[in-house]
């Protein structure tokens, strides 16, 4: 009974993702999954399931602000204009802030015309 309940238990908590795990949205933009409230408390713009099977407080976060630097946190793989500082961001090793980036401007379903990073749901 009490080796059924532990396996019962270990199935269930594998099929959760993980708080800081990567997510990215349908236009690929890449974020973390993260409690909404953390993710607007670092003024990040969040998205609805891309976090699957986690509760229904989180979200994939993208852009979020870095914590005491200017800049936003973003996949240090991409380009960034004042080099990267570590440990100012949510999430996994390579999801740094990346000093002086501004938040691209976002536009939504709907919006044409524009110069924008398209975000998806």
């Amino acid at each position: 009974m009490k080796a059924s309940f532990i396996f019962s238990a270990l199935l269930i908590s594998s099929a959760l993702g993980a708080i800081d795990d990567y997510c990215t949205d349908s236009n690929g933009n890449v974020g973390t999954c993260q409690k909404k409230s953390k993710c607007s408390s670092l003024n990040g713009l969040t998205v609805n399931k891309k976090c699957p099977n986690d509760p229904a407080n989180v979200k994939c976060c993208l852009y979020p602000d870095c914590k005491t630097e200017s800049g936003i946190c973003k996949k240090d793989s991409l380009s960034c204009p004042g080099g990267y500082v570590t440990g100012e961001c949510p999430g996994k090793a390579h999801y740094r802030c990346c000093k002086w980036a501004q938040k691209p401007p976002i536009c939504t379903r709907g919006d044409k015309g524009r110069r924008c990073i398209p975000v998806g749901s």
